[in-house]
């Protein structure tokens, strides 16, 4: 979801996704295929989030988050 305005008072957002089917280790790309959800805020300094589901040929599939 992205929007073209900015978003202002007291709320929340949920946001729910399914993984319906994870690549074989040699099918992952190069150098991986990953899916990644972020959030960013229109503030000075560092004001955002992110959740990425990566697989990889050469490793396990992983959650980060940052």
């Amino acid at each position: 979801m992205v929007t073209n305005f900015p978003i202002h008072g007291d709320f929340e957002i949920t946001v729910g996704f399914e993984i319906l089917q994870e690549p074989e280790p040699a099918r992952a790309g190069k150098p991986q295929t990953r899916f990644t959800m972020g959030v960013g805020l229109d503030r000075p300094g560092v004001n955002s989030a992110t959740l990425s589901r990566a697989w990889s040929q050469a490793a396990r599939p992983s959650f980060s988050r940052g």
